[in-house]
């Protein structure tokens, strides 16, 4: 995946902007203009519903400190869902559902934006219309929680009330996830 698909975006044009002021797509042939500048361009796809800002901050009914907050943690947890991409043991799509309810309080275009992500847009979306958590996903979140309370129960733990409390905790989240459809009611497919 190219890292401008990663952002939403369906093309990367480049083109030329030539000294006689004119631009031109760029061609690899040796071209008998002389580039001074290069000039990307991010295309959007054509059925993207990304609304501008008036009607952004028009539907959005709380005050300007709180927006600015919310604005802030969607940001917080888009990095940090961002640096679970890459690293095994930090989920990514729960930090995306914190992300995605901060910004539907606070910036329906951004909200808009990550929905309209193509390689997370559609986890979000099957969450939020039908509660779904793909079964791989489960499995992860499951095993990753078994694998961590091991882990702290013989590096961590003096005593037994610690593992006790935290695998009650993680028992709970457990059985939530895996209670949850693995896949939309209409296809039948994890």
């Amino acid at each position: 995946m190219r890292f401008w698909e990663a952002l939403g975006f369906t093309a990367l044009t480049v083109g030329l902007t030539c000294g006689d002021g004119t631009a031109r797509q760029f061609q690899p042939d040796n071209s008998p203009h002389q580039p001074i500048a290069v000039i990307c361009r991010l295309q959007k796809p054509a059925n993207d519903q990304v609304m501008d800002q008036q009607q952004d901050a028009a539907e959005i009914t709380i005050s300007p400190t709180a927006r600015y907050l919310l604005l802030a943690v969607g940001w917080l947890f888009l990095a940090l869902g961002a640096i679970g991409a890459f690293l095994p043991v930090i989920p990514t799509v729960p930090f995306l559902l914190v992300t995605a309810w901060a910004w539907s309080k606070s910036s329906k275009r951004l909200h808009a934006w990550l929905y309209g992500n193509p390689t997370y847009g559609p986890y979000l979306v099957a969450w939020s219309k039908y509660g779904v958590i793909p079964r791989r996903a489960k499995f992860m979140a499951v095993g990753m929680m078994a694998l961590g309370w091991v882990a702290m129960t013989v590096f961590v733990a003096e005593s037994l009330w610690l593992p006790l409390i935290v695998g009650a905790v993680q028992a709970a989240v457990s059985v939530f996830i895996l209670t949850r459809p693995s896949a939309p009611p209409d296809t039948g497919r994890a």
